[in-house]
C-alpha cells in the first residue's frame, strides 16, 4: 500500500534515491477509482504524496514499477519499456 487510511507506508522516505516508473491506483470516494502512472522515475515517497495531497486518496495501491506503461490513444501515448504482463483495460 502507498496509503493505508491518509498514511504513507512507514518505509517511505522523502529522499529516497530508489526511483523507478510507477504506476499505481487510488480510491478517492467508494464510486470512484483514479489511475496513475508516472512520466519521470521517481520514490515511493514522491508518489504517495501524489495520492494522498494532489489527488485526495486516502488509500492507494502501488501496482508495478519498472515495467509500467500506458496505451492511450485519447493521450497520444504508447509506451514500450519491455514485454508486459498483467494489463489493466477501462471501458463504458
Amino acid at each position: 500500500m502507498l496509503v493505508q487510511n491518509g498514511m504513507f507506508h512507514p518505509a517511505f522516505r522523502a529522499g529516497s534515491v530508489n526511483q523507478l516508473f510507477r504506476n499505481g491506483v487510488g480510491v478517492p470516494s467508494p464510486d470512484v477509482a483514479l489511475f496513475a502512472i508516472s512520466d519521470a522515475p521517481l520514490n515511493f515517497h514522491e508518489f504517495a504524496t501524489l495520492f494522498r495531497d494532489k489527488l485526495h486518496c486516502p488509500n492507494a495501491l502501488f501496482l508495478d514499477g519498472t515495467i509500467s506503461s500506458l496505451h492511450s490513444t485519447e493521450l497520444k501515448r504508447s509506451d514500450f519499456r519491455m514485454d508486459l504482463g498483467p494489463i489493466l483495460g477501462v471501458t463504458e
